[in-house]
């Protein structure tokens, strides 16, 4: 199920249960890969497995939600240069 969340008052805990959502946004390993070795989606997905994760029902990870540069440059639009 998708569902849109008021980042804002996902921030405050409004609306939104915190322990609910998790936020993920990390270093990449390289210009070209995030995660090449799959590290810190083991990490993630240990996390979600956890007693505490298991709480999770919504995920916002930034590699999938926001546009990302590709390889060959910046290829994003005019609007997703905006955005981010």
């Amino acid at each position: 199920t998708r569902r849109i969340i008021d980042l804002p008052c996902a921030f405050r805990g409004n609306g939104v249960d915190v322990e609910e959502v998790l936020f993920v946004s990390h270093r990449w390993e390289t210009p070209s890969s995030p995660d090449s070795k799959g590290d810190q989606l083991a990490a993630i997905r240990a996390h979600l497995m956890s007693d505490a994760g298991r709480l999770v029902k919504w995920v916002w990870y930034d590699f999938w939600c926001l546009p990302q540069k590709s390889v060959n440059g910046d290829d994003r639009t005019d609007t997703e240069r905006a955005v981010f």
